[in-house]
């Protein structure tokens, strides 16, 4: 008991720290369950999590800290100094020790982050949703040269903390050096080796590539290249004895039109601590969002087109196609989307945004999927206004085990209703619901059919002042994959009350 208030007066101590002394600022988030993933019991678990980040800047030096906690009623629990470091920036340089995010090139070969807010789950632990390293990290950019190089371990977030496995395994050292040769062209080399241990062997492997920039005017191209040496790989190659990844992308943009064209084809190149482009459009609607396409580095090329039209007073459309190819073991799976939105003011208190998408993903076994979704905003009073979303997907599946019961109908349906009323950002009050027969939901069967399933929750958030918010959840979340920032994750699903407080100072 006393740990759990120990917890809760957390962002109180902050709060009182920051104010005595003006160096120190940083963050809190205290985050409580009462309930449970779907299906599992005890139904009325409790968990506590806690993030604690602090900052100390002195001139040139800044000191890092990061705290976590996580108390249940159940599983094993963890205290943990998560993250330190100390930073040194004077002029053109930065060195910095202990943990630190870095990313080289467009992240074909390195590239880690961090989601802010974000919690993670796995092995029935909940933790801070971020893959940092540890070690040392030394930049120098000027006009002529940007450099950076790194040495430490990256961190594997698929492992819960208080895991018996090492989270920090695999030894990466190397960096990135770019010339400003003018305004127009930067040129770039980039390498990497990792060492990790086998059976009392030392594995290494070395990678390096190429990169570079074009910008001109009104367009943009980039191109990279990145492959490991050794183990008979051929040189410079895109075939399938080439461990390699290669990206290129061209953007341009006029008075009222923008377009963006990429191109990917990776093969051979799981990393564990690299994240390349996907080339899959990132939805902010949720049905679209969880069917984004997730990239298989195994072997996998494809492009990417988007085209922007700015039809005036920010009002615009979009239309993006993107297709994809995974070629594993002489059998090619295709993914492939087609999708428009519009984003429109009717005037300055009204706002719809409408999408339509046409999909198909043959390595999750689904065809024929359409996905399409309407918001309205409008401001009703003031600094009042509500915003309705509907939201609905069908798509055919063709899972093995619906073979056991006969003929069945593979239709799978979703749909999703959102309603808010809120209080400019001060006060936001809601209610969702979210219904589907996916097969992967339910396993009942009603003459011959898979039976709809529904998600509701009540949903509410509060923000004191403009460094301390509340949000309150109450119902069933389901869960599946959801990408934010070009970072794509699990979300576990949950049944129950989930409550967050966010501090910032």
């Amino acid at each position: 008991m006393n740990r759990i208030v120990l917890l809760l007066l957390l962002p109180l101590l902050s709060i009182f720290v920051s104010k005595s002394f003006a160096q120190f600022s940083g963050s809190n988030l205290l985050n409580f369950q009462l309930g449970n993933q779907a299906r599992l019991i005890p139904t009325n678990k409790t968990n506590v999590y806690n993030q604690l980040n602090l900052r100390y800047r002195q001139d040139q030096m800044v000191f890092g800290l990061r705290a976590e906690t996580y108390k249940t009623s159940h599983e094993d629990e963890y205290n943990s100094i998560s993250q330190k470091y100390l930073r040194y920036t004077k002029g053109d340089l930065r060195v910095q020790i202990g943990s630190f995010y870095e990313t080289l090139g467009r992240g074909l070969l390195l590239r880690t982050y961090e989601i802010p807010g974000s919690i993670h789950e796995s092995s029935g632990q909940r933790y801070g949703l971020y893959k940092d390293i540890e070690g040392i990290s030394i930049r120098f950019d000027n006009d002529y040269i940007s450099t950076k190089m790194l040495y430490g371990k990256p961190l594997d977030n698929s492992i819960s903390p208080s895991s018996k496995t090492k989270r920090r395994e695999v030894l990466a050292q190397g960096g990135e050096l770019n010339l400003h040769i003018n305004d127009f062209i930067t040129p770039g080399v980039l390498y990497l080796r990792s060492d990790y241990e086998d059976n009392s062997n030392i594995v290494l492997n070395e990678y390096a590539g190429t990169n570079m920039d074009f910008q001109f005017d009104n367009w943009q191209l980039y191109s990279e290249y990145t492959q490991e040496f050794g183990s008979g790989n051929d040189i410079i190659g895109l075939g399938k004895n080439s461990a390699h990844a290669f990206y290129i992308s061209g953007n341009a943009s006029f008075e009222n039109l923008s377009f963006s064209l990429e191109y990917k084809d990776y093969n051979d190149f799981i990393l564990n601590f690299n994240d390349p482009p996907s080339l899959a459009k990132e939805h902010s609607f949720s049905l679209a969002n969880r069917a984004t396409h997730t990239t298989n580095l195994s072997n996998e090329n494809g492009w990417q087109a988007e085209v922007l039209i700015d039809l005036d007073d920010f009002n615009t459309i979009t239309l993006n196609h993107a297709r994809a190819v995974i070629d594993l073991f002489g059998k090619e799976s295709v993914f492939e989307e087609y999708y428009i939105d519009l984003n429109y003011y009717f005037n300055d208190r009204t706002l719809i945004k409408a999408f339509t998408d046409y999909s198909m993903d043959e390595s999750e076994n689904q065809f024929n999927r359409y996905t399409a979704g309407v918001l309205f905003e409008n401001q009703i009073s003031g600094m009042w206004s509500v915003s309705n979303e509907l939201q609905y997907q069908q798509f055919d599946v063709d899972l093995p085990y619906n073979n056991l019961f006969g003929d069945l109908d593979h239709s799978v349906k979703t749909f999703v209703v959102n309603s808010f009323i809120s209080q400019s950002r001060h006060f936001s009050i809601g209610a969702s619901l979210e219904i589907s027969n996916d097969p992967q939901e339910t396993d009942r069967l009603i003459g011959g059919k898979k039976v709809f399933v529904s998600w509701p929750s009540l949903n509410a958030s509060y923000q004191y002042d403009q460094d301390n918010d509340i949000t309150l959840f109450y119902g069933k979340r389901r869960g599946g994959n959801t990408c934010t920032g070009g970072i794509c994750f699990e979300v576990v699903s949950f049944e129950g009350l989930e409550l967050s407080l966010r501090s910032r100072f």
